[in-house]
């Protein structure tokens, strides 16, 4: 598979003309509020009901994120109902169900589209610290089920999409705090079978929030009294094993490994918020580009295409360099997360940070490079028909959801702190690997520099250093991520006459900062003004270039179309206007 192949958003979809299967797009609608839910379900339960997805989506991890890719091009709502369905929902019953008839059921409904899957973790009053949340599950001896209960406004769930729909059933994976007598167990994941295609079933509380413009996912608050649930309903495989006599055999000993057992599939999840985000820069890329190639400007020698100034170009070009790295890190890592999930050890923390690592600044590149391909296309881009208002709508919400950017990056921080930054490197051309040596020195001083700053006398000592140095790690975890990105793409990209993207990724992380590593004295002066002189001659040789390489995005074949990106937008515009114009 040659490199334009591996970038194609959702590429395992293509049939062998090179166009995205038909029975995936055809359902897509553009759901940009609330109001626009029951074409929402209709488009999803059309999908998973697809007997060629199901599990087999589960087990295979490009095919996974390139559905992710090809919703997120169309629509934010669809890409994110199918990530809570099948990452959050379908994976976790899958990883973490033991055999039973009424979790083989289940499992059965949600793989063949009966149902749609939805995942009810945050609370209002529990984000990021959904360890201590208060939903309760409390175990009744005597009739062999669980109270599913939420005993105040703080546990109620927050956000999730659990609205009644008249195209589908709802069940849910919903965390809650095991409770038998007056012990706790910890947070565990309990099936919750939500309503049925026609009513919200008995205890069960649900209202919706409100509209997010852009994102028309029917998020909703959800609360729980005294819901019965069946004795099989909790997902505990490999954690713990509960008796019909209540009597509990812990697998895993400490409570806060077994929780994060418990939301591993959050964890691919993060990749996939990673790869939506990457598809709509993409299709923010290709958009901009047809619209620049066919709007004319004034110059000196007569009007010519946006695409002839550099000062349109050039941004394009690194966008492009930036999106081709970061999209062939988010390949590995899903390779590597999904192989990790299928071993009996469990995902390692290392690879746990470098994904928060790639979520983290793949989505905030994404949003950066929606946000200049909108001001690229002037007041065009301001329409929705145009797509950049729907993908920094998206953008942010992957930047929110599984679990918000700035957190997973300072939990990060803790554990590369407490050891080192892992790092080997790759086989690439001279010129990239100067670039890799400043960045990676520039690395291990800020890894120096916060471990000492960070020596503490007491826990309030530390606090307040923490805050002291938590703009120098995020810096550190910037630099340390666009090494790992490289680390991965490098793989990729080889000597095949594309290492030059490679290198305008790494020089433009290090023009960003050139003031710090100037300041720690790592490198001489003389030596940066060299990279900085050989970034500027190097984006500007390779603009054509690279504006050509965003054809290799294979936006084209997802179906995407948008006044200002196909054909003649002039034409597009009088077309529209002739059959919509006010009668006289």
């Amino acid at each position: 598979m040659d490199l334009a192949e591996i970038l194609a958003v959702g590429s395992s979809f293509q049939s062998e003309t090179g166009n995205i299967d038909t029975g995936l797009l055809r359902p897509i609608r553009n759901c940009d509020s609330v109001s626009d839910k029951e074409s929402l379900y209709s488009c999803m339960k059309e999908i998973i009901s697809n007997p060629e997805y199901g599990e087999q989506l589960l087990d295979s991890p490009g095919r996974l994120i390139g559905l992710h890719e090809i919703a997120a091009v169309h629509d934010g709502a669809l890409f994110a109902a199918l990530s809570i369905h099948y990452n959050l929902c379908v994976g976790t019953i899958k990883a973490l169900k033991k055999d039973s008839e009424y979790l083989s059921g289940i499992y059965r409904e949600l793989l063949q589209g009966e149902a749609v899957g939805v995942y009810l973790a945050t609370e209002l009053a529990y984000g990021n610290n959904v360890f201590s949340l208060e939903t309760e599950a409390i175990y009744d001896r005597d009739r062999k089920v669980f109270a599913l209960h939420s005993p105040n406004a703080s546990s109620f769930k927050f956000m999730p999409n659990t609205s009644l729909s008249q195209h589908a059933a709802k069940i849910a994976v919903v965390m809650a705090r095991l409770k038998i007598d007056d012990e706790e167990y910890g947070v565990m994941p309990f099936v919750v079978r939500i309503h049925d295609a026609n009513k919200v079933l008995p205890g069960i509380r649900i209202s919706e929030i409100g509209n997010k413009p852009g994102f028309g996912l029917d998020n909703c608050i959800t609360s729980f009294n005294q819901v019965d649930l069946p004795f099989e309903s909790i997902l505990s495989r490999d954690i713990l094993d509960i008796s019909l006599n209540g009597e509990v055999d812990f697998i895993e000993t400490d409570q806060r490994k077994r929780f994060l057992q418990s939301m591993q599939r959050v964890q691919f999840g993060k990749i996939c918020m990673a790869a939506g985000a990457a598809a709509a820069a993409k299709a923010s890329l290709y958009i901009t580009k047809n619209y620049g190639k066919q709007r004319k400007t004034f110059s000196v020698v007569g009007d010519v295409p946006l695409t002839s100034y550099s000062s349109f170009s050039q941004p394009l070009t690194i966008y492009t360099a930036a999106l081709v790295v970061q999209s062939l890190w988010i390949r590995d890592l899903g390779d590597r997360a999904h192989h990790e999930e299928d071993s009996s050890k469990g995902m390692p923390e290392e690879l746990k940070n470098e994904i928060a690592l790639a979520k983290s600044l793949v989505t905030w590149e994404s949003r950066e490079v929606i946000v200049g391909c909108r001001e690229l296309c002037g007041a065009q881009g301001m329409f929705s028909a145009n797509k950049f208002s729907n993908y920094y709508a998206m953008a942010n919400g992957c930047i929110t959801a599984e679990g918000d950017n700035v957190v997973i990056m300072q939990k990060a921080a803790r554990d590369y702190l407490r050891s080192s930054l892992p790092f080997s490197f790759p086989d690439c051309s001279p010129s990239v690997q100067a670039v890799l040596r400043v960045l990676h020195k520039f690395s291990l001083s800020l890894h120096k520099e916060v471990q000492l700053g960070l020596k503490a006398e007491d826990k309030t000592d530390y606090f307040s250093k923490w805050n002291q140095y938590s703009e120098k790690m995020m810096e550190m975890l910037d630099v340390y991520g666009a090494l790992c990105a490289s680390s991965a793409a490098s793989s990729f990209i080889g000597e095949e006459g594309y290492s030059w993207l490679l290198e305008i990724f790494l020089l433009e992380k290090l023009k960003k900062f050139v003031p710090s590593i100037l300041a720690s004295d790592i490198e001489d002066p003389d030596s940066i003004k060299y990279l900085l002189k050989r970034r500027e001659d190097l984006v500007h040789e390779k603009q054509d270039q690279a504006v050509e390489i965003i054809d290799w995005f294979g936006i084209d074949k997802t179906g995407l179309k948008t006044p200002i990106s196909e054909g003649d937008y002039i034409n597009w515009y009088h077309s529209s206007h002739a059959n919509a114009a006010t009668p006289q």
